[in-house]
């Protein structure tokens, strides 16, 4: 092939040299190609027009019977004398083209069909296609059959063999020699007219013949022997193939089927009728097994023909009276909650399964063709139950349906006695109850989950059958089984909250077998499940139940089916309010409440707060002690020197009475003896001098002193939303009631058979504080707590109970009294204290007083009564300055009435007193002279005084008259004088006169120039407290520059001070027994041990142990407990010590004095006196220096105890670190919030967020473009039921494990339409998230969340919402010491059905086919090219290995397959198109499978596919007509009731093919004027003409009167081009018109004359038969002004058997200007093609021209160079333009 290098051989056929040839397709469209003969094989001795010279003689017209037998056919090559050459004149025009058609009558055919069984096809010939028949001839000298040719038959099983005439052959058509499969094939005869009956076939005896070419043999007993082949032979096979099919609607995976439904079953190839079969009609088939009859078997033997079909189901089931009640109603769906399936037709239409191909062909006998229409029709589910949980190990499945309550908002048992299905009953409840009630309540329950299909299989006049199905673990379906048990605490990672758990997850459930038939399996073939309540969580919102539900999925290996079964139960269980967190948390909320009482009146201080947002008040008190040691070491020298003389003059004598006398140093002595006396006279004097003395002295000092200071302030609040009296701050005594608090779910009361919330108070005991609170807190919080513990206390529903009280009364009685009146106490004591502390002068309901003035008058009356100005003496601190002031301002002015205890006399006579203490030894000291003298001479002078004095004892015995003492008179004033003088050593003056000038300041020698020494005017001194008291002689303290007093025992005190206390009393009357609360250091013992750490005593006393004590308490910790509020109080203590320190220092001194003396003496007798006088003088002068240096270390610890949050609360123990000297802070309980702190109650704890499916959507399954619908359920079971300001968040899970954020890329989230919730984003504040209705009833908080998907997944999971304590979080954003308070709801799985992707037609396949004709002229292929638009929905094929392009997330995961289908235009189903497998050249050999024309290149080059219409029996010639192609994505995976975009997508516009195999034949013809018409039986196309090949040829045969024309008839093709007029008419006619000069006669019209020339074809390029008419023109009567006939004749003959053209031409779409022929053109619209043979054959190309109307409908028109045996190549070339409006005719609008 090309330039002679190949040569093929046309002896037989040999498949590869066909192969060979087939590359001509390749080259075709570039060169031109010669096929040339150069050799001649071997042949017959042809003879030619035998037949047809035998019949000469007859009518010329009849045309010749290849069939027929006639004796006048010899053999070819005898020489017989009819054997001779046949001949006949051919006329030929110069340079003209003469044509003669010979037939070649050298053989005869032998006719024949590989036949079905016709009443297996309806009564239809329907034929084996491309049966293989083998030809034999027999060697008679061999005795052996020898193998002549294998022939194979058509489409429809007919076949024709040449056969040499008179040759005999042997025609084989076995089964097992067939290329398909299982076929039984037997000889019946020669006629197609075949009853049915069981000796249908020939019986002969088996006759064994050589394989071809394989050297083995085969025996068969289906052959014919023709002996001698004279044509028209028919050879009859039948085909008596059997097939087993399983066919049927079933119910699911179960073997049982519908039974009210129709199949359609149509033959694929197009033979026999479509047969519609019942359920009824399919169980009348014969079981392969040889049974006959319903229900006996599926497999069943196939009644029609051994062909492919195609089946659907044309009539489902009315399965419409199915519903949930009816399923229900049967005894296996009590109670169960259903999924209705989809629509029957709609179901299967879906899963591309609606039409299903049964390939029967090629089979094997003994395999079973099994097409099951499966239907998984309703979804249901029953939940069973045990009570009591069951026998240890019972694996088995509870047996009572566990049915849904029937009301949603039922909270009272059932009081029927027979209660209807749903009503709330003890059995729905779980826990225990401590009502005395009877009833039995169970702490565990089994539940099992039973799931199956419900199915409507008849509803016929034997009664409805209803089926149900559990077989779930088939190759196509599976269940998931996904448990959430609401119910069951503790460690349950099932627990709805918790993300989802593949623990929870299963997927067995019993198919066949025993009682456990359709449970699931939980692991072990453990059918049931228990449920707990030992740990479970009570629902406290009515009606109080949780839940237990199975989430089902049944996957039927295309769709999912999903149902959500909920059953709920009432768990009797408490819950302890406060109790939180996990065992294995850090910190956990505090379960013990706090509720602080005052002791009554022990108010320590007030600190009352100012209006404005930023003023406040404050209090600070504190203590100073200093401690000093000096140690000082000195060192002293010292030299002195004295001088002195004496000189005197001594008489001595006797006599009776001697007076001496004497002065200084000298002494003057006169002596008389008198009666033998002695006297003696002296007289001395003398001068002494004494230093000077010299001293001097070293000294050192390691002394130390010691500082500390105990300081405290209170400040009113510094909130500005809490100014004014509510920020009032008050430090007081009292205790706190410790109890936990719990709540249970139980029954009402013992009677009542309505459950409810009952309060469950456990008291631990009373605990001593100081508290530290608001007004707002103690009238927002403390008391409210106080008055709702006495509501509880006094409900007898409630349960109370005390660790330190045994109650064996019933109801607790003791119990509930005793503290009914603690309660009722402390609330009073707070009032009065309140009261007292900080009266209210805006109580509530003043505004809607009628008196109201009266009301203010009395409240501005307390007012006046509790106040005084701060610099009033009155005041607190007047009370305490204003004594302090007056007594220094009496010491000041030596005032004995202001200051009786300071003044400079009293301190002179503690002086003498003090001086007088010390004892003198032998050497006694005069005391301290008074500063006054006592006695009778108080008022003398004192020298006055002093003579008075002396002169006493003188005068006492000159009064006694003895003269024996008149001597001793002048010894006794001198003794006198002397005495006096050592009592009153100042006989110049009193010292009270010295004291007061220099004490007062008089005097003025007391003055100092400078003003630095005592002042002189009383002015200057501090005289009183208030500015303008009494008394207020000088400085007040306000305008005194000293800013602390000295001390005040009373302000200083750290209790109650005692003007407090009084006026409390004077308020309230404090009782007797409760005054050593307020004894001075009683009082400040609790403050103190609050603050310091220490312990004190405390206790109570009295009824019902209600008034506390000290005395008779125990020493115990006390508690400092404190409120938010925005107050402060704050300790401080410093300390200030000497640690390191030296002093050095040194000093001289000199001093000097002069002194001179005189005495005297006397002696008289035995009586002496002796008078001494001296006068000194000194002066010292000295000189010191001193150095030293001094470390203190210093300490200060204060610590602030404050809150902002007035509702916050705090009792903490307070403590010094022994190492270091810090506070230590032990918190015992309290109640707090923004942060929860440690050991306090979490006020915010308690908060439950639950996440549902909204109602009606299924998260599962999310349509395209719509959002995920959740609701979020939040309950706020905060500790004091309060309104909290929470956030959302969003979290992921622990199963979790990729990017942070990586399962949230890119969706939206909206909070009740609020777009604000997303990953790594602030939270959504919820505020004030309430907590109880008006009633105190716990409500839910329901809020809706959507998610809109983004563009990078469909399915997210591990996605969960958490409920977080906003201001928590907000602290969190820096750093909090644990994770904020939190609760975390998962959103479960949840899946967008994704749109399935879509599929288009690339644009040469939509230009190519959008309006192609087809037929055997054509390709058989249609190729067409699939792209997928859509970058972002990708095929399944697209997924990349690895994704290292990263578009895996772009692929859709279930793309089934991509099928083109195809359906008469407009009618019935889709229909899909076969692919072909293998590479068979012969295509019949291939097997065929349903074609999927999905590729991994969709996006780039797109996904081909070759579509052969003549495997799909399209060419067979019993399919033509118009079809409508498109292509749809199949997807699986989907909900069931998911949209049409997401079960698939097709092309956006169809393709319109319209099959035509068949030629356009002539049906009429007709003469009109000038005008000749042949109608054909469809529309055709005339084509442009060819001068040198014209399509048609006339000639003159007669003429008006019928003479003949033998000669000159024919009319001259230039005639023919250039006046006659050829058109093809819209409906489906040729029109000829005649030039009105023509010659009238008998005219011969030859359509498609020349077999070169350009042809009339159809759509499909079918040429019309070459087939001559006959017409009469102008004979007869004229019309006027023309030479037409009125009267017409016409006659037509076609000659049958005239070769097919081989030719076609193309045609390209002209411009507006008339047609033109186009001998050249350019390669885009001529090809020109010739074709060489032993003589030369040109296809010429036509170019079609068409007009702005017409339109091109298809492009290419290839034909075949082979038989349709094989799989051929074609020779492409341009088409006829078919006219729109032609085809519109037949096959109607195809755009």
């Amino acid at each position: 092939i090309g330039n002679n290098v190949t040569r093929v051989r046309f002896d037989k056929s040999v498949s590869g040299d066909a192969l060979s040839f087939a590359s001509l397709i390749s080259r075709v469209a570039f060169n031109p190609i010669s096929v040339n003969a150069v050799e001649q094989m071997s042949d017959l001795v042809h003879q030619y027009d035998k037949k047809k010279s035998k019949n000469q003689a007859g009518n010329d017209e009849e045309p010749a019977s290849l069939g027929r037998k006639s004796k006048s056919i010899s053999r070819l090559g005898s020489e017989e004398e009819n054997s001779q050459s046949s001949s006949e004149d051919v006329s030929c025009a110069n340079n003209g083209v003469c044509e003669k058609d010979f037939s070649d009558d050298s053989a005869v055919k032998v006719n024949g069909i590989v036949i079905f069984e016709p009443w297996k096809t309806q009564g239809y010939a329907c034929g084996l296609p491309f049966a293989k028949i083998q030809a034999y001839s027999y060697d008679e000298s061999g005795q052996v059959y020898v193998h002549e040719g294998t022939y194979f038959s058509d489409t429809s099983g007919r076949f024709e063999i040449g056969v040499p005439i008179g040759e005999g052959r042997t025609f084989v058509v076995h089964g097992g020699d067939q290329d398909v499969l299982g076929h039984t094939i037997c000889y019946v005869g020669n006629s197609v007219d075949i009853e049915e009956s069981d000796d249908k076939c020939v019986s002969q005896d088996p006759k064994e013949f050589p394989a071809p070419g394989e050297g083995s043999s085969f025996s068969s007993s289906s052959y014919y022997e023709v002996a001698a082949a004279v044509g028209g032979e028919n050879l009859v096979f039948l085909d008596t193939s059997t097939r087993s099919v399983d066919i049927g609607l079933y119910a699911g995976s179960c073997d049982s089927q519908y039974e009210e439904y129709e199949l359609l079953i149509t033959p694929a190839n197009g033979c026999g009728a479509a047969a519609v079969v019942t359920y009824d009609d399919i169980q009348a088939w014969q079981c392969v097994d040889g049974s006959v009859g319903s229900g006996n078997c599926n497999e069943r033997t196939w009644p029609y023909a051994a062909m492919d079909y195609y089946i659907q189901i044309e009539m489902a089931p009315d399965v419409s009276r199915m519903d949930v009640a009816f399923i229900r109603a049967t005894p296996v769906g009590a109670g169960a909650t259903c999924e209705a399936g989809t629509e029957i037709m709609q179901y299967f239409r879906n899963r591309d399964m609606l039409v299903q191909t049964v390939l029967l062909l090629d089979l094997e006998s003994a395999n079973v063709a099994t097409n099951r229409y499966e239907y998984h029709g309703y979804l249901c589910s029953v939940i069973t139950r045990e009570d009591g949980g069951g026998g240890e190990g019972d694996t088995n499945a509870p047996t009572t349906i566990f049915h849904a309550l029937s009301s949603s908002s039922e909270a009272c048992l059932s009081s029927n006695t027979d209660p209807d299905v749903g009503d709330l009953t003890s059995n729905y409840l779980i826990g225990t109850t401590m009502r005395g009630n009877g009833r039995t309540i169970d702490a565990s329950k089994r539940v099992g989950v039973k799931v199956f299909e419900a199915h409507y299989t008849s509803t016929g006049d034997s009664g409805d059958t209803f089926t149900t199905c559990s077989d779930f673990q088939s190759s196509t379906t599976n269940i998931v089984v996904q448990i959430k048990d609401g119910i069951t605490g503790g460690d349950n990672t099932c627990h709805p909250s918790k993300a989802p758990s593949e623990e929870c997850k299963f997927s067995s459930v019993l198919a066949t077998g025993d009682e456990n038939v359709g449970f699931v399996d939980f692991g072990n073939m453990q059918y049931s499940r228990e449920i707990f309540s030992g740990s479970a969580i009570p629902n406290l919102v009515t009606p109080y139940r949780r839940s237990f539900s199975a989430h089902i999925e049944r996957n039927d290996g295309w769709a999912i089916t999903s149902m959500t079964v909920e059953r709920e139960l009432v768990v009797l269980t408490s819950k302890t309010r406060g109790e939180g967190g996990k065992p294995e948390d850090r910190y956990v909320s505090n379960s013990e409440f706090y509720a602080t009482a005052p002791v009554q009146g022990l108010v320590y201080t007030v600190v009352h707060d100012p209006p404005g947002g930023n003023s406040f008040s404050s209090i600070s008190k504190g203590t100073k002690i200093d401690l000093e040691m000096g140690l000082t070491t000195t060192r002293a020298a010292e030299k002195t020197s004295e001088w002195g003389f004496a000189a005197g003059l001594s008489v001595e004598g006797e006599i009776h009475t001697a007076v001496a006398a004497g002065s200084g140093y000298l002494n003057l002595e006169v002596m008389t003896d008198h009666n033998g006396a002695r006297m003696e006279l002296g007289g001395h004097g003398g001068y002494a001098q004494e230093g000077p003395t010299v001293t001097i002295s070293g000294e050192t000092d390691n002394g130390w002193d010691f500082h500390m200071t105990l300081d405290r302030n209170l400040e009113s609040s510094q909130d500005p939303a809490i100014p004014g009296r509510p920020g009032d701050v008050i430090l007081g005594g009292g205790f706190e009631i410790v109890y936990v608090r719990s709540d249970k779910v139980d029954f009402q009361d013992d009677t009542s058979d309505c459950l409810g919330v009952v309060p469950i108070i456990e008291w631990k005991g009373r605990k001593p504080t100081t508290y530290v609170m608001t007004v707002f807190s103690i009238e927002y919080k403390i008391l409210p707590e106080l008055i709702n513990l006495i509501s509880v206390t006094n409900n007898e529903t409630s349960d109370i109970t005390d660790t330190d009280i045994d109650d064996t009364t019933s109801n607790n009685s003791v119990i509930r009294q005793t503290w009914k009146s603690r309660l009722e106490n402390a609330l009073d004591d707070w009032k009065r204290t309140l009261e007292w502390s900080s009266p209210d002068f805006n109580p509530e309901g003043l505004n809607a007083l009628e008196d109201k003035e009266a009301e203010i008058t009395e409240i501005e009356s307390k007012f006046d009564a509790m106040r005084v100005p701060f610099t009033s003496d009155d005041s607190v601190y007047g009370q305490i300055s204003k004594p302090l002031i007056t007594s220094v301002y009496g010491a000041y002015t030596q005032n004995d009435d202001l200051s009786p205890d300071y003044t400079a006399k009293k301190d002179w006579e503690e002086l003498s007193e003090v001086w007088d203490s010390i004892p003198s030894d032998n050497a006694p000291l005069h005391g301290v002279p008074k500063i006054r003298r006592t006695d009778a001479w108080k008022n003398d002078g004192g020298q006055e005084a002093n003579g008075k004095a002396a002169a006493i004892g003188p005068q006492k015995m000159l009064q006694a008259g003895n003269a024996a003492l008149l001597p001793l008179i002048p010894l006794a004033a001198v003794m006198g004088t002397v005495i006096d003088r050592m009592v009153n050593p100042n006989p110049e003056a009193y010292l009270d006169d010295k004291v007061k000038i220099i004490v007062e300041g008089t005097g003025e020698e007391s003055h100092d120039p400078n003003g630095r020494w005592f002042p002189t005017k009383s002015d200057k001194w501090l005289s009183s407290y208030e500015p303008g008291g009494t008394g207020d002689d000088g400085r007040n303290l306000f305008n005194s520059n000293e800013d602390d007093p000295d001390k005040d025992e009373g302000l200083w005190s750290r209790g109650m001070s005692t003007y407090a206390k009084e006026e409390m009393n004077n308020t309230f009357k404090i009782p007797s027994s409760m005054d050593e609360l307020f004894e001075d250091k009683k009082v400040s013992s609790m403050v103190d041990a609050s603050v310091f750490g220490s312990e004190a005593q405390f206790g109570f006393t009295g009824s019902h142990n209600s008034d506390p004590t000290i005395s008779r308490g125990e020493k115990q910790d006390v508690y400092l407990s404190f409120s938010g509020g925005g107050h402060n109080l704050e300790f401080s203590s410093s300390i200030e010590s000497n640690i390191d320190s030296y002093g050095y220092s040194w000093s001289m001194e000199a001093e000097g004095s002069v002194s001179a003396s005189g005495d005297f003496s006397v002696a008289l007798s035995v009586f002496e006196a002796e008078a001494e006088l001296a006068d000194t003088y000194g002066k010292s002068v000295g000189q010191e220096k001193a150095m030293a240096f001094a470390k203190y270390g210093e300490m200060e610890v204060t610590y602030t105890l404050g809150d902002g949050d007035p509702y916050d609360k705090f009792v903490v123990h307070v403590s010094s670190d022994k190492r270091f000297g810090t506070p230590v802070f032990k918190t015992i309980g309290g109640a707090s919030k923004c942060p929860g702190e440690p050991n306090t109650m979490w006020r915010e704890g308690g908060l439950i967020i639950e996440t549902e499916w909204s109602a009606g959507a299924n998260n599962d399954f999310i349509p395209p473009h719509h959002r995920a619908l959740f609701d979020l359920v939040i309950t706020n079971e905060s500790p004091y039921r309060e309104g909290h300001i929470y956030g959302l968040l969003l979290t992921s899970g622990a199963q979790y494990t990729g990017d942070f954020g990586g399962n949230m890329m890119d969706l939206s989230f909206t909070i009740n339409g609020l777009d604000s919730l997303a990953p790594f984003h602030s939270l959504v504040p919820l505020h004030d998230v309430p907590s109880v209705d008006s009633n105190g009833d716990l409500k839910y908080t329901r809020l809706s969340l959507n998610v809109m998907k983004g563009q990078f997944a469909h399915k997210y999971s591990s996605i969960g919402v958490q409920l977080v304590s906003e201001c928590e979080w907000q602290m969190s954003r820096d750093w909090l010491y644990r994770s904020p308070i939190s609760s975390t709801a998962f959103l479960g799985d949840f899946k967008w059905e994704r749109e399935c992707p879509k599929v288009n037609w690339d644009l040469t396949t939509y230009n190519t086919f959008l309006n192609a004709v087809l037929s055997k002229q054509t390709s058989p292929y249609v190729n067409m090219t699939l792209m997928n638009p859509d970058p972002m929905n990708l095929w399944s094929a697209d997924e990349i290995e690895g994704n290292t392009k990263h578009t895996n997330h772009l692929v859709h995961p279930s793309v089934e397959f991509v099928r083109v289908q195809w359906r008469k235009l407009g009618v019935g189903e889709w229909i899909n198109a076969w692919d072909m497998i293998g590479n068979d050249s012969d295509i019949w050999k291939r097997d065929v499978k349903d074609a999927d024309a999905q590729c991994n290149s969709a996006r780039g080059e797109g996904c081909t596919f070759k579509w052969n219409l003549q495997r799909q029996y399209f060419m067979n010639g019993l399919k033509d007509g118009s079809y409508e192609v498109r292509a749809k994505v199949f997807c699986s995976g989907y909900d069931s009731f998911a949209t049409a975009d997401v079960k698939g997508s097709v092309t956006e516009e169809n393709l319109n093919i319209i099959v035509d195999v068949k030629k356009p034949e002539a049906i009429d013809m007709r003469m009109l004027h000038n005008r000749f018409t042949i109608d054909y039986s469809e529309p055709i196309v005339c084509p442009q003409l060819q001068a040198d090949h014209m399509t048609y040829a006339i000639r003159r045969v007669k003429t008006c009167d019928g003479t003949k024309i033998t000669s000159g008839g024919e009319v001259d093709k230039n005639d023919v081009y250039f006046h006659y007029n050829f058109a093809c008419l819209d409906r489906n006619s040729l029109m000829i018109s005649f030039p009105y000069d023509a010659e009238h006669g008998t005219y011969e019209i030859t359509v498609n004359a020349d077999k070169l020339g350009s042809k009339i074809i159809d759509a499909g390029n079918n040429p019309v038969a070459k087939e001559t008419f006959s017409t009469t023109y102008g004979c007869g009567e004229t019309i006027e002004g023309t030479q037409a006939s009125k009267a017409p004749t016409t006659s037509a003959r076609s000659e049958l058997g005239s070769p097919r053209t081989v030719s076609s031409s193309s045609g390209v779409q002209a411009g507006k200007e008339n047609p033109y022929f186009a001998k050249g053109g350019d390669s885009s619209t001529v090809f020109y093609l010739k074709v060489y043979g032993l003589a030369a054959t040109v296809i010429a190309l036509y170019a079609l021209f068409s007009s702005n109307e017409r339109r091109s409908l298809f492009y290419g028109s290839p034909f075949s160079l082979f038989r349709n045996k094989d799989e051929s190549s074609y020779l492409v070339s341009k088409s006829e333009v078919l006219e729109r409006e032609n085809v519109q005719q037949r096959y109607g609008s195809v755009l």
